[in-house]
């Protein structure tokens, strides 16, 4: 029972910072998922953080983000200025 509630939590935890990261609610990151319209990679930076890289969109809609478990990077322009987020690029 432990091991499906943690699951949970961390799954919870990535949905809400692609939420953040995609400025979406939750549900409809969940929905992306589910049409295949949003694309989860992972990675490993130059310091060996891991990271996941999610993009959504095409053309000028299209949004790339690293989450990281304590920061969000967005690969070009933010969603929005003045997110709270560190900066973007990388």
């Amino acid at each position: 029972m432990t091991d499906t509630r943690e699951m949970f939590a961390e799954i919870s935890t990535l949905l809400g910072n692609l939420s953040k990261a995609l400025e979406m609610e939750p549900e409809d990151v969940g929905r992306l998922l589910e049409e295949g319209a949003l694309s989860l990679s992972f990675g490993e930076d130059e310091a060996g953080e891991k990271f996941v890289v999610a993009t959504h969109g095409e053309g000028d809609a299209r949004r790339v983000a690293r989450i990281y478990r304590d920061r969000i990077y967005h690969l070009g322009a933010a969603p929005s200025a003045g997110s709270g987020d560190p900066a973007s690029g990388a």
